[in-house]
């Protein structure tokens, strides 16, 4: 599994105490370097405008001055790196790329064991042309900043003007606005995927082939883990949905290592582990309705602290329940993972077994030691024939008993080519050969079998397949568990407390 980039982003409601944060030395005992394209002025104007804009909205909640990208510099290039000129370079190629301003500093955790960036950026343009609005006549402010419509709002009974308010006359300048409206680009996906891209793709040309990195996809295979954090309350759980989180991503390393295609894995992943936990957010969307009516007396008949333990019980019980649904969710989708991994194994050509010397080779020298025992035995019909015509003879038998010797001598030959033949295969006698194609034949059989085996489960493959496919559909953990007579009794005290919680 290759390393992924981490390159999160966060919203700021305070980016002039953000800045100073990750730029004060006294603040930050291991600050390398601050590089920023705008000075302190512009963020103040910055966050100014945004307040401004947020008033005139009228919107509730906190206003979004400006957002943050974090983004993790790899270890074994942190003490290698000029970090000026890094962070420098990647300054510059955010204002390039977006053309908004920016303020980044590089600095590592107390350990030195985390070297990372925090680059902070304005979400607005700056004008080539300020916007100077003028009065057309006077306007009237009251003590929160909020325009009024006559002068009368903003006096007191003794007619002089209320301590905080405000009046601009006619002709004068009541708003500069040096900046654009935001940009919603910066609060889509698209944005930090184009982010992550980026800066991974910079940070890996500093890196090894090896070490190079990759930008999390969520469509793909693998889970990710998640940030446990300091003083976390979820700790506990988010170790725990790790763990198997880091099961199923080993599952699919080993699926991958033997060519089981990625296509089945994501259908796996998607039909046990995504529909599942959308299912069960789906059946407990009453959290949002139990967070905006349940203080209220009226509805619920109860006072304000009894509603909200209430829906703390409601709200936490679906929460076991949604971890244990996941955990199970990931143990089911090990166990059709691995089914797929049986089926495309049994439909893949087996590797055949492997002797040291193949039935050819073993077949081809008993033919050759076939062959000299047949002209070693043609020799000696030969020998046998001069030594019955060397019986009857007076003259020449110098001339025969030389030709037998010749004859002798060429057995001899060949009885060494046998042995040569032989030493071959580490052996001195022939039985040993015959034993040895014996063997070979019986793994030969064996291996064709198998193929042709293996050819029979290709055929069925598709077949099996679809037939899994169904079954992933109809059977995973959230349907298992809606079953399951625990999962109901759990569900209607999580009803019962809801109904007595309406009552009182």
């Amino acid at each position: 599994m290759a390393k992924n980039s981490f390159i999160q982003i966060s919203k700021l409601p305070d980016v002039i105490g953000r800045i100073d944060y990750i730029t004060n030395p006294k603040r930050q005992e291991n600050l390398y370097e601050v590089t920023g394209s705008a000075d302190e002025m512009y963020w103040r104007e910055l966050a100014k405008c945004n307040q401004d804009e947020f008033k005139k909205s009228g919107t509730k909640g906190k206003c979004i001055e400006a957002r943050e990208l974090i983004i993790a510099i790899p270890q074994v290039i942190a003490d290698e790196i000029d970090k000026k000129k890094m962070i420098d370079e990647m300054v510059e190629r955010f204002k390039s790329e977006y053309g908004v301003e920016c303020i980044a500093a590089m600095h590592h955790n107390k350990t030195k064991t985390n070297l990372h960036v925090h680059m902070i950026f304005s979400e607005r343009k700056l004008r080539d042309n300020p916007e100077v609005k003028i009065a057309s006549r006077n306007m009237f402010y009251d003590e929160s900043g909020k325009h009024v419509r006559t002068k009368k709002e903003i006096l007191g009974q003794n007619g002089n003007l209320k301590q905080g308010c405000t009046i601009i006359k006619k002709g004068e300048t009541y708003e500069t606005n040096r900046f654009e409206k935001k940009d919603s680009y910066f609060k889509s996906a698209k944005f930090l995927g184009e982010a992550k891209h980026m800066y991974t793709d910079y940070l890996n040309s500093y890196l090894d082939q090896k070490d190079k990195m990759k930008v999390f996809d969520n469509n793909d295979v693998y889970l990710p883990t998640k940030k446990v954090g300091k003083n976390n309350p979820q700790a506990k759980s988010i170790i725990k949905t790790n763990a198997k989180r880091t099961e199923w991503n080993k599952a699919v390393d080993k699926a991958l290592d033997m060519n089981i295609p990625k296509d089945y894995i994501k259908l796996v992943k998607y039909n046990q582990i995504i529909i599942p936990m959308k299912l069960h957010s789906k059946m407990n969307h009453s959290r949002a309705f139990y967070k905006k009516h349940g203080n209220k007396v009226n509805n619920y008949k109860t006072s304000r602290n009894q509603a909200n333990r209430n829906r703390s019980i409601i709200y936490s019980n679906m929460m076991y329940d949604m971890i244990e649904l996941f955990v199970d969710s990931i143990e089911m989708a090990i166990y059709f993972l691995g089914k797929i991994v049986s089926l495309f194994v049994n439909a893949l050509k087996p590797e055949p077994v492997k002797q040291e010397w193949s039935l050819n080779e073993l077949n081809a020298s008993s033919r050759y030691i076939e062959k000299r025992h047949y002209e070693i035995d043609s020799m000696y019909g030969k020998i046998n024939a001069l030594e019955y015509k060397l019986e009857g003879k007076i003259f020449g038998k110098k001339k025969i008993m030389d030709e037998i010797e010749v004859l002798k001598l060429h057995i001899h030959n060949e009885r060494v080519k046998i042995s040569s033949e032989l030493k071959k295969y580490s052996i001195t006698d022939e039985r040993e050969l015959g034993h040895l194609i014996t063997i070979a034949r019986i793994v030969e059989d064996n291996n064709q079998n198998a193929i042709r085996k293996a050819k029979e489960n290709v055929k069925n493959l598709e077949e099996d397949l679809l037939d899994l496919t169904v079954k992933m559909k109809q059977k995973n953990a959230y349907t298992v568990k809606k079953e399951s007579k625990k999962f109901n009794e759990k569900n209607e005290i999580n009803k019962d407390r809801s109904i007595s919680a309406r009552r009182r």
